[in-house]
């Protein structure tokens, strides 16, 4: 139980200073790999199945299972998905403004018949 306990105030305690932030967002190799915004329109949906399943990052998961799970795998983790979070927000705010853009050249179009 005193594993847990380390674990959880660890994860508490990396989520709240700023300086635990740039370490765990360095660590993780991937995250340059799917950050292309001026892809997004050719290959969205692949570009999200991407970033979801690397073939990567799921070798270092099955890695990390196999041992005793520590705070640095939790640091790291904890990082992928800040990075994935990023990413995500990226994505719905490229979408949102495609659709505005979609809904201008709809009313256009409109009023040109």
């Amino acid at each position: 139980s005193h594993r847990g306990e380390k674990t959880q105030t660890t994860v508490q305690g990396s989520q709240d200073p700023p300086s635990h932030q740039p370490q765990a967002a360095i660590s993780p190799s991937p995250s340059p790999r799917p950050r292309p915004p001026d892809e997004l329109e050719e290959g969205e949906v692949e570009e999200v199945c991407d970033i979801s399943t690397p073939p990567s990052d799921v070798l270092v998961v099955e890695g990390q299972a196999a041992e005793p799970f520590s705070t640095d795998s939790a640091q790291r983790l904890i990082g992928q998905i800040m990075v994935w979070n990023g990413q995500t927000d990226s994505m719905r705010n490229r979408l949102d403004t495609m659709q505005q853009e979609m809904k201008n050249v709809l009313d256009v179009l409109g009023r040109i018949e």
